[in-house]
């Protein structure tokens, strides 16, 4: 006959703890393309990229984030342009190969920078992810269609500096967070705004226009400026809420007004 069972009366066994290793790999796509990746293995409870990563195939730069909070910043100087990730270089590419870039910051309170020169790309798509507070800024650029997904971020802020843009759509969903799109000394053929439920401002500035616009502020207490020197055309709706609109009264006449409560015209 065997004796007891006395399995669970055994002292409890300590696993030793793991110590974190990082792993670097470079790769060398073409000989003016790098790409670089950095990751970190921690415990066996936590294994987490802590890089976003840069690629380019068929004309595309591909910009992935990870779950983390991410500074990412894409220029283009002397001849490179140079992908970082806080403070990081993760890719340098000839300029001349890159004709669109699409990125995905995924999870995190991310912030997305792009500064792409003389070089005019025919799309740039940017989803920020899923953050509670978050920005994106495109600073003299070209871009045929500029698309930007926040619709999963809480607070977002979107900047358009000294850019030319044919076509602007940009998408803060429907939460409750203060969303922020201001266009400074830019050219919009095309903007398609969808400003979220929180109480949102919308600025045009500069020597900014805005031809064939769309917007939308959604639910909230927001605030659309236009400043003297700039112009726009289009439909403007002010949502639900208490909505005012700031504009030069001469171009009274060429927006599609509705649902402001205030209007001011300067």
């Amino acid at each position: 006959m065997s004796g007891p069972d006395q399995r669970g009366t055994a002292a409890p066994t300590e696993l030793p703890k793991r110590s974190t290793s990082h792993v670097f790999s470079h790769t060398q796509t073409s000989p003016f393309s790098h790409q670089f990746s950095c990751s970190s293995f921690g415990s066996l409870e936590s294994r987490a990229l802590l890089s976003a990563t840069a690629s380019l195939q068929s004309g595309v730069l591909t910009i992935a984030g990870t779950d983390g909070a991410e500074n990412v910043a894409v220029s283009e100087s002397g001849g490179t342009l140079l992908v970082r990730s806080n403070g990081n270089r993760i890719g340098v590419f000839n300029p001349a190969e890159v004709t669109a870039v699409n990125v995905n910051l995924r999870g995190g309170n991310d912030q997305f920078y792009l500064q792409t020169g003389r070089t005019q790309y025919s799309s740039v798509s940017v989803n920020m992810g899923g953050g509670t507070s978050e920005g994106a800024q495109i600073v003299a650029s070209r871009i045929q269609s500029l698309r930007i997904d926040a619709r999963d971020s809480f607070s977002t802020r979107v900047s358009v500096f000294n850019a030319a843009v044919a076509n602007c759509d940009v998408n803060f969903g429907n939460d409750q967070g203060r969303d922020t799109l201001q266009i400074n000394t830019c050219d919009a053929d095309r903007l398609f705004a969808r400003m979220g439920g929180g109480s949102d401002t919308l600025e045009l500035n500069g020597t900014s226009y805005a031809g064939n616009c769309d917007i939308d502020p959604g639910a909230g207490d927001d605030s659309l400026v236009v400043k003297r020197t700039a112009a726009a055309r289009g439909r403007v709706s002010g949502g639900t809420g208490a909505d005012q609109l700031v504009a030069p009264a001469g171009i009274r006449n060429d927006l599609q007004l509705s649902n402001f409560e205030r209007l001011v015209w300067l």
